[in-house]
């Protein structure tokens, strides 16, 4: 159990008139101009806000995201803007922008009566924070409309899909061509090694694409985000090798940054950020435009992140398409 005591102790600010003042009451006060509230949270992030306290650091800050890494469990977690959507160990907060808020990597982060403290300028209420579950859908007993609705996705996905990663550019250098065709190659081999359920050879190839592509989570990790979602619908053919993922994601801690491998390592037990599901879900169930409606919100996440997640999923749903037939 965190000391939330220790926490209290990290040392006061000064204000403007050189007095030191109460941390946590300066962040919780009415008129602190940097006070914000979560919209909402995932449940697991908000369970150990709630019943465990938190202590950690600011890790990294973009312009929609926080990324702090916690004390305890060396994980990170996330404070995100209103504008994404719910994620895996991520709150959504009432705030436009995490970037130019006078944030910094190193500041310490806690939490004091009901609020998280980012560093002396930022702080999140979390008591009224909607929970966020993450439950994929399970795969369905009549695969028809998957399937109408599968081949429009990848039609979809190769047309305005981002370029950079496992799609190339219409302007693409020699160097972003030559990572594309590995991208291609490597996918394709991993493919063709899970259809044939030779799960040792499928993890050689599946190594081969962490940490490859360009971004923040390169390419090949984000094509495997999005195969080890779909490896996670209940009820699927390759829902009983889903421990799979976990071994691959196991050995991507040396081998790309923290925050891809973050992502994987949720995904790998299912979770993932709520487009991905709604996608999921609309492939399944959906009708056509609602399913590219659902596509292209995951299309738009980050540079060619989205595109690269999408053919993730959409190929291991194909996959599972081709199992349940045999």
């Amino acid at each position: 159990m965190p000391d939330k005591t220790s926490a209290a102790a990290e040392p006061d600010p000064i204000d403007e008139g050189g007095n030191q003042t109460k941390y946590s009451e300066l962040m919780c006060s009415k008129d602190n101009p940097y006070a914000s509230f979560a919209i909402s949270g995932d449940e697991v992030f908000i369970k150990r806000l709630r019943e465990r306290g938190f202590r950690g650091t600011i890790h990294s800050i973009f312009d929609r995201t926080v990324n702090i890494k916690c004390d305890f469990t060396r994980d990170l977690y996330t404070v995100a803007s209103r504008k994404t959507d719910n994620a895996p160990h991520t709150i959504v907060a009432d705030i436009d922008s995490c970037a130019g808020r006078g944030l910094a990597i190193g500041d310490p982060v806690i939490l004091t009566d009901g609020q998280l403290l980012l560093g002396p300028k930022l702080a999140v209420s979390v008591e009224q924070a909607a929970v966020w579950r993450c439950a994929l859908p399970a795969y369905p007993t009549a695969d028809e409309p998957l399937r109408s609705n599968l081949a429009e996705a990848v039609k979809e996905i190769g047309s305005r899909g981002r370029g950079g990663g496992t799609i190339r550019s219409a302007d693409a250098g020699s160097i972003e061509i030559e990572t594309a065709r590995l991208l291609n190659e490597r996918t394709a081999d991993l493919l063709r090694e899970l259809s044939q359920v030779r799960m040792e050879k499928a993890f050689s190839y599946a190594i081969r694409l962490i940490g490859l592509g360009p971004g923040l989570t390169p390419s090949g990790d984000d094509f495997l985000t999005g195969l080890f979602a779909a490896m996670n619908l209940p009820k699927s053919p390759l829902y009983s090798r889903r421990f799979w993922c976990r071994d691959v994601e196991a050995a991507a801690a040396s081998m790309t940054n923290e925050i891809s491998c973050m992502a994987m390592k949720k995904a790998a037990i299912g979770q993932v950020r709520e487009s991905i599901v709604d996608l999921a879900h609309s492939l399944i169930h959906g009708s056509r435009d609602g399913m590219l409606s659902s596509l292209s919100a995951v299309l738009d996440i980050g540079s060619s992140s989205g595109s690269d997640i999408a053919l993730g999923l959409a190929k291991g749903l194909e996959l599972n398409l081709k199992l349940s037939r045999r």
